[in-house]
């Protein structure tokens, strides 16, 4: 009991953690254009310059966060400490000692492996619905195909959610402590 009580607090560390990293970025890619964009009315020229530097600073911390986020995740993996997670010097210092390139590359990589993994069992669960509902193996009746079809994609999604997702993090967090622990 007392271990899935230490889990559940590192998962909500770790919700933490995630929730700063996506949300100031966030706050800064949608807040500074709104705010740009309110102040039409007083300068249009103004309005718009503020839109774009956030859009574009949105952007750059966006992918920042992105690198970071998993930096941080390994960091609080390590250290067990919500501060040590958040200490950007630190990060900076650790993405360094990897090697800025190594790390973009590597988060590139996994991202389109992820994408991969989750596109091809998609599209798999897809097929198979789709087979079943067509050939009326599941419904024969014609006019309650529709309504499995719609059962159907729930199904996909619970698999989807349920199933693949926890296994593309573990894969995700696996592979970025080993990235973590090239820098000794």
């Amino acid at each position: 009991m007392d271990d899935l009580i230490s889990m559940f607090v590192d998962g909500l560390k770790l919700f933490v953690v995630q929730l700063i990293y996506v949300g100031i970025p966030l706050a800064v890619l949608f807040g500074l254009p709104y705010i740009g964009n309110s102040l039409h009315g007083v300068s249009f020229i103004l309005g718009e310059a503020i839109a774009i530097i956030g859009y574009v600073a949105g952007i750059i911390l966006c992918i920042l966060s992105f690198l970071l986020l998993n930096l941080a995740s390994a960091r609080l993996a390590e250290t067990d400490s919500i501060e040590e997670a958040l200490n950007i010097k630190e990060l900076w210092k650790i993405a360094t000692e990897i090697g800025w390139l190594r790390l973009v590359g590597f988060c590139i990589g996994l991202l389109i492996l992820m994408l991969v993994i989750f596109a091809l069992v998609a599209v798999v669960l897809f097929i198979i619905v789709g087979l079943l509902t067509l050939t009326g193996i599941i419904i024969p009746i014609p006019s309650l195909s529709l309504g499995f079809l719609t059962v159907g994609f729930v199904l996909v999604y619970l698999v989807l959610t349920l199933l693949v997702s926890p296994f593309l993090s573990i894969l995700q967090y696996r592979a970025m402590g080993l990235v973590y622990n090239l820098r000794f």
